[in-house]
């Protein structure tokens, strides 16, 4: 595999045991090297993509904490991917894979969260694992909906506009009158209408998911945080380590020096 990189079973093994907390003296393992997108890759989409997925599949094959750990790391990478697509021809592949990563920070989120809960006396790396995943994945599902929000506003533009229309042949019936034959057009809604009307309504509302999903994530990261500096002496301390991640920070020009503090900050919590 990578240079320096260990066989899984045993490298994976041991960081399980750290952040679960279960040896006496236990070994901090540094995973600073389980990346093999070199500098001059780091722009390359399809070395970050590659990268994105074999991190994935080493998280797939991985039990425990380790498991998550790596998620974020293959989410990250699937978050550079994104970044370097913005000026290719790959565009319109933005969508689906921010929806993926979303779901797999989400995923890690809630499981490292159960597993803090369920554990009689937990690492605090597991509550930080969560908050970091709840925070992303926030941060994702709030630019996937920037990404429709002018398809958006003209659909929402077009449903008021036949809203309009209804509400004026509702007028007109309860008062029994009608239009003149020159202005009926204005008030008849065609079948056809009617069914992209439905279409418009069911995107908008389908599509707004993610913006409440969003601040239900930070909320719930909020919420996490809360419970680490309760219960955890060095949680507050692990925190400093970490970047702040803004709910809008993915919109910004320093989307690229925010995920590699990310990267750093865990290393750092975890070296």
């Amino acid at each position: 595999m990578g240079q320096g990189l260990k066989e899984p079973s045993q490298e994976l093994g041991d960081l399980l045991l750290d952040l679960a907390g279960v040896r006496k003296n236990p070994r901090k393992v540094s995973l600073s090297h389980l990346d093999h997108v070199t500098s001059k890759a780091a722009a390359d989409p399809d070395s970050l993509l590659s990268e994105a997925a074999r991190l994935k599949r080493e998280g797939n094959a991985a039990e425990g904490s380790p498991k998550y750990f790596l998620y974020i790391r293959s989410g990250i990478r699937y978050l550079e991917y994104l970044h370097a697509l913005k000026n290719t021809p790959k565009i319109g592949q933005e969508v689906e894979v921010f929806n993926s990563t979303a779901q797999m920070f989400e995923y890690t989120a809630s499981q490292t969260l159960k597993i803090a809960n369920r554990i009689t006396d937990p690492s605090d790396d597991l509550r930080i694992l969560s908050y970091i995943s709840y925070r992303l994945a926030a941060m994702i599902r709030m630019y996937k909906f920037y990404l429709v929000a002018v398809k958006l506003d003209k659909f929402l533009a077009m449903v008021k506009a036949t809203e309009a229309r209804r509400e004026k042949a509702d007028r007109l019936a309860k008062a029994n009158a009608m239009p003149s034959s020159s202005h009926s057009a204005q008030f008849y809604i065609d079948p056809r209408e009617a069914a992209t009307d439905k279409d418009y309504r069911e995107y908008i509302v389908n599509q707004s998911f993610d913006s409440v999903a969003a601040m239900n994530h930070l909320h719930a990261a909020d919420s996490v945080k809360l419970e680490g500096l309760k219960m955890h002496k060095n949680f507050e301390k692990k925190l400093e380590l970490l970047p702040e991640i803004d709910v809008m920070s993915f919109h910004g020009d320093g989307v690229l020096s925010l995920l590699a503090a990310i990267r750093d900050g865990l290393n750092a919590v975890y070296d």
